[in-house]
């Protein structure tokens, strides 16, 4: 314990003053945020590769990284899901892990398999963070820009006017512009020009790899100096790619094959792969993210206040649409705890003066309260914590706790003082020595209680940390201001007279003591009764929490609002211009309905998401519930196409949010008896009346579980009896078909472009010209692809999710 002398009241104030100070400056700097910011012991490996089919991604991509991933030390769990053209797997690690020497080990396991992996594929590891708890990952500030312009128009306008700008901010770490399309070179070659000079696709993308060259020639000396010899072979522009030189199968001894003789160079934008409009005009999304350990509200401040002066500068049509503003969600909720914190200061500071009878008492009690919070604040501070929900609520939490050691101190001072007749000065020294132990005791009690926080698992232990930190800290700052703070200003007071406490006996003692001494003896004269009142009470208790507590998932405004949401589900292989159709049909028809606030598309080649919102008067109506009517009538005009409506919201649901949904996940080494026993379970489960639907491919309710797909079977044999390997033979078929298989990229004027090798005509290419397509040869002849390859079609998963190598439904 620490123990200052009482006989240096002015040391005393001094070293408040230094509290003070200290403790307003650490509260003006700490970060403010909506909730802590804390890393969550688990990695998560994300992998692009284009055109892959889900099967396929799960056998040559994810299966192989899974296994690399179960070598790393502490790993508790994995979880996978491969989709097309895509796989994510995350890494749960045992809390003892330290997550830097994981996630370098991780990423050293997955080098060692590098050459094992599909060719032109990234593995990228990172450290994974729940979503209410990111923040370098989390998006901090939203806006969307939209117009009459294409989205190439405000992509570039974004890019190149806005960013720059937002990114010189304080705070802003990053500026992500979102859709519309990336910078592409397209290398579209001439058929019969190949054919005369004897080029394939293939020696044009070898051409293309090697144009981008850094190589080290050997060294040069001179004397005692050594210079070292580069050779550098960078393109500084698109059109320098028509001067490169492509080798043919056979050197005549003409002239030498440059690119522009076979193809034509355009430096445009790549085909798009997804939509994105509001109120039926196209539309980008700008993300800004803060930096770590920043405050969230004065950030975000600076990020509003610089778009409403970019907003003025806009090109007339555009406009500048706030999506999302975390600063918003952290000023209610925070200031909401700030009139709680300061109600329950003034309600402290109230019942001290009744129960104290002397504004000086009680003033010198509540102010035990402000600096116990002071020293908390710069507890908190130096120990890397934020201002936010939890840590708030553990602070104002401790303060009826605070008050309790302060009042001990003071009672007992003020009764030696009375009572013995002591010194001002011996009885503040004798009266806080005599009650340090039980003072002590008593709060290391309740610090105790929040020890078990630590040994929380999962996410919750996220959660409730900072708050056990918040009322620690808060507890010991108590003890600390109650054994040096208080005593001095007791002395201080009692020397000066002070004031008079109510510690009468007799007739004269307060009505509190005398309302206690009648219940204690009550409660002693009828024990039996005491006992059932208190078992009542438990159980009234119970059976009001039982009936009457909301339980589930609390953070977040999650069915607060009104809205509906409109999905498209299109066949496999569908191209994005007949999805978008399909969808704009659905914005012309809202777009009529004047109560509409907003409505948004995401359009992709096999899906299209739409969502409507209303205003708020109103959201509680049946007028949503009648427009929900109406997209589902008109969705049955359309035939070819699986489209959903949903209402969500307190309109659809009786001011609530969405009916409870639970959910039953199983695990299986064999994916079709999983997929068999839960559609078994499902039907069974649909015979309660009480239950409205069964979904048994819940991980996305809205996509089909199967799908189908072309597939080539190559025979090698007959493929190398022509000469032709199945690379070779891929790149002709690539090249004659829209969409991209890899991620080709190449350094053009010092930035990392696009490209893409095409045949000229291969928008138009369809199934029917795949099998009759012709594959020139090294010896200058052309071989039917139906002759070497089987084309057929097949079923196929939409997406593969599996739990530590067992599949999940």
């Amino acid at each position: 314990m620490i123990r200052l002398s009482i006989n240096r009241p002015t040391t005393i104030a001094m070293i408040y003053i230094a509290i003070a100070a200290v403790g307003i400056a650490s509260f003006i700097d700490i970060p403010v945020e909506l909730l802590p910011d804390v890393d969550y012991p688990q990695l998560t490996i994300n992998t692009n590769w284009p055109g892959a089919s889900p099967e396929v991604v799960e056998s040559f991509l994810t299966a192989p990284l899974e296994s690399a991933a179960q070598q790393v030390r502490n790993v508790r769990k994995i979880e996978s899901e491969s989709s097309e053209g895509s796989s994510e797997i995350t890494v749960e690690f045992g809390r003892e892990a330290d997550m830097d020497f994981a996630r370098l080990e991780l990423g050293e396991r997955i080098q060692s398999i590098r050459d094992e992996l599909p060719p032109d594929v990234r593995p990228q590891v990172s450290l994974y963070v729940p979503r209410e708890f990111q923040t370098g990952a989390r998006v901090d500030v939203q806006y969307t820009l939209s117009g009459s312009y294409t989205f190439e128009h405000l992509r570039t306008y974004a890019e190149d006017e806005l960013r720059p700008q937002l990114l010189a901010l304080d705070g802003v770490e990053e500026v992500a512009v979102w859709g519309g399309a990336e910078r592409e070179i397209l290398i579209e070659l001439d058929r019969e020009r190949m054919e005369a000079f004897g080029v394939r696709p293939a020696q044009v993308i070898a051409t293309l790899n090697a144009a981008e060259l850094v190589r080290t020639a050997g060294k040069l000396q001179r004397g005692n100096t050594e210079w070292v010899v580069s050779v550098r072979n960078d393109l500084d522009a698109a059109s320098e790619m028509e001067s490169l030189i492509v080798v043919p199968d056979t050197m005549g001894t003409g002239d030498l094959v440059r690119m522009s003789d076979v193809a034509r160079i355009h430096d445009t934008t790549a085909e798009p792969q997804r939509y994105f409009r509001i109120d039926g005009r196209p539309a980008i999304a700008i993300a800004m993210v803060r930096s770590a350990g920043t405050n969230a509200v004065k950030v975000a401040d600076a990020i509003k206040s610089k778009m409403e002066q970019l907003r003025a500068e806009l090109t007339p049509g555009m406009r500048l649409t706030l999506e999302r503003d975390e600063s918003r969600d952290i000023r209610t909720q925070l200031t909401d705890l700030r009139l709680r914190a300061a109600a329950a200061a003034i309600v402290i500071f109230l019942v001290l003066l009744v129960f104290l009878g002397s504004f000086r008492t009680a003033g010198i009690v509540f102010a035990t309260v402000v600096f116990s919070v002071l020293i908390a604040i710069n507890m908190l501070y130096f120990g890397k914590f934020s201002l936010n929900v939890l840590t708030m609520a553990g602070l104002a939490m401790g303060f009826g706790l605070m008050v309790d050691n302060s009042i001990v101190v003071l009672e007992n001072i003020y009764r030696r003082r009375r009572a013995k007749g002591e010194e001002a000065h011996e009885a503040a020294d004798k009266g806080t020595r005599q009650v340090a132990l039980p003072i002590v005791t008593g709060t290391l009690t309740t610090v105790i209680v929040f020890i078990p926080f630590l040994y929380l698992q999962g996410e919750l232990r996220l959660y409730y940390l900072p708050f056990a930190y918040a009322v620690g800290f808060s507890l010991l700052a108590s003890l600390f201001v109650a054994f040096s703070f208080v005593p001095g200003l007791a002395a201080r007071a009692l020397k000066s007279g002070g004031p008079r406490l109510p510690l009468g006996n007799g007739n004269k003692q307060p009505f509190y003591v005398r309302f206690y001494r009648g219940v204690l003896s009550f409660a002693l004269l009828h024990p039996f009764l005491i006992i059932l009142m208190t078992a009542g009470a438990f159980y009234g208790s119970y059976r009001l929490f039982d009936k009457h507590v909301v339980r589930g998932a609390i953070w977040g405004r999650w069915g607060q609002e009104t809205y509906i949401q409109i999905i498209f589900n299109m066949p496999r292989g569908s191209e994005l211009d007949r999805t978008d159709e399909l969808v704009r049909s659905f914005e012309g028809k809202l777009a009529t309905i004047p109560e509409i606030e907003r409505f948004t598309a995401n359009v992709t080649p096999d899906r299209g998401y739409m969502r409507v919102t209303f205003p708020d008067s109103l959201e509680n109506t049946y007028i949503p519930v009648a427009i929900k009517e109406q997209m589902v009538a008109y969705s049955y005009l359309f035939a070819g196409a699986e489209v959903r409506v949903y209402g969500f919201g307190p309109s659809f649901y009786g001011g609530g949010s969405s009916p409870p949904t639970y959910t039953i996940k199983m695990l299986g080494y064999n994916y079709e008896k999983v997929r068999e026993i839960a559609e078994d379970l499902a039907r069974r489960l649909e015979r309660f009346n009480r239950v409205r639907e069964v979904d048994t491919n819940v991980s996305d309710w809205w996509w089909s579980d199967k799908a189908s797909e072309y597939v080539l079977n190559i025979d090698r044999p007959r493929l190398a009896g022509y000469g032709l390997s199945v690379q070779e033979l891929l790149s002709y078929v690539v090249s004659n078909v829209q969409g991209q298989v890899s991620l080709s990229r190449l350094k053009v004027g010092g930035e990392e472009v696009r490209y893409a090798v095409k045949l000229e005509g291969y928008r138009e290419f369809n199934f029917s010209n795949l099998r009759e397509l012709l594959v020139p040869t090294a010896t200058g002849e052309q071989v039917r692809l139906d002759d070497v390859a089987d084309v057929g079609r097949r079923e196929v998963l939409n997406r593969i999710v599996r739990e530590d190598q067992q599949y999940q439904r």
